[in-house]
């Protein structure tokens, strides 16, 4: 059975050692939230009100534990992602 973009990129996350995934679930990025809903509970989707919240929320994540964490945020919102930095 062929895998979907969205599964494999969530492969490739967990792979990496993401365990969580901060974002905004959308139609742009529905591929790969039903692969990280195969993956649950290695990895958890954490749903936030805005991209920036999104990008506080992994960076405060990655301070307190020490590991990485992922955001998900669909193209043309990306400079609000970019707020925390």
């Amino acid at each position: 059975m062929l895998k979907s973009g969205g599964a494999r990129l969530a492969r490739a996350l967990r792979r990496n050692g993401i365990k969580v995934v901060f974002g905004i679930p959308g139609t742009h990025t529905v591929p790969l939230y039903k692969g990280l809903q195969e993956l649950q509970p290695e990895i958890t989707t954490i749903t936030t009100r805005h991209e920036s919240g999104a990008g506080y929320a992994a960076d405060g994540y990655a301070r307190a534990t020490g590991e990485l964490a992922a955001v998900s945020v669909r193209g043309q919102t990306q400079n609000n992602l970019s707020s925390h930095l």
